[in-house]
């Protein structure tokens, strides 16, 4: 199959595209498209409202594109790509497109968030998210449409907040809660993400919302110890989430990862694979 990849310039792509340069999948043929100037020969440029005659005709597109909190882009642009990115797939002709949520649209509860549960997103990056799923699903019951499933991805190691403050050999600082552990986060580390894109593409009967993240939570403090990084503990807010964990029964069924999938060594390592971290 040949996909079209948006957003490869951004630190997402940029990761996901070390990994699948190693991963050599022989079922998928990736196009690499930015919004600047290509730096490497077979990759596209185009952007919304441009002309697309020079874009090849794909069987999928994978939307890594989107605004996060602090890039100085409008979160609501999030819901403005998914629908450029839809036009783009009927323009080309792909049948599939899959697009880059977040586990931001849930409200932890303590206990593994399913696809199917009610989400009311507390962070206007969450919202802003969760508006964009809405106009995917609107948009996937119009004729003609493609099929589309909104990745729900989780902390993404090597690309996450707490990445971007833990660097070897310096320090952090974590909450400690009631019971002495830190925080506990479902991750996924590229190497996972990127084999799950490609089983989220090749894979046809499965559409909506898919949660893409390690079968177990990591704890947060395993990882600083993974990169060298001293630990100052602090007691933990009252309003603190202790535990953020995403089911993956749903992503199992094409793509059952491993117990290491968790580990946080498996996880540094893999980000720095990714070749964007530290």
């Amino acid at each position: 199959m040949k996909v079209l990849v948006l957003g490869a310039s951004g630190k997402l792509g940029k990761m996901l595209r070390a990994v699948w340069a190693e991963q050599r999948s022989p079922l998928v043929d990736l196009v690499y498209c930015a919004r600047q100037s290509p730096k490497r020969a077979g990759d596209v440029q185009w952007s919304p409202g441009d002309r697309t005659d020079h874009l090849p005709c794909v069987d999928a597109i994978v939307a890594l594109w989107g605004a996060v909190p602090g890039s100085g882009h409008s979160l609501d642009s999030n819901s403005t790509l998914a629908r450029s990115a839809i036009e783009l797939a009927s323009s080309l002709g792909a049948t599939r497109v899959l697009h880059c949520s977040s586990a931001a649209v849930y409200h932890p509860n303590g206990a593994p968030l399913r696809e199917e549960d009610d989400v009311e997103p507390p962070t206007e990056y969450g919202k802003s998210k969760r508006s964009m799923e809405r106009l995917i699903e609107q948009l996937s019951q119009e004729p003609g449409a493609p099929s589309m499933v909104s990745m729900r991805i989780a902390n993404v190691a090597g690309a996450d907040s707490l990445f971007a403050n833990m660097k070897p050999g310096g320090s952090l600082r974590l909450d400690r809660f009631a019971d002495g552990q830190g925080p506990l986060r479902s991750y996924v580390a590229p190497d996972d993400l990127a084999r799950a894109i490609v089983a989220l593409v090749l894979v046809k009967d499965i559409a909506g919302p898919v949660n893409i993240a390690a079968p177990a939570v990591t704890a947060m403090h395993d990882l600083a110890l993974a990169v060298g990084c001293r630990v100052a503990w602090q007691d933990a807010p009252p309003q603190a989430i202790a535990s953020v964990s995403l089911n993956t029964s749903k992503l199992a069924r094409i793509l059952p990862l491993s117990d290491r999938s968790s580990d946080a060594s498996y996880l540094v390592n893999s980000a720095r694979r990714g070749g964007v971290w530290p």
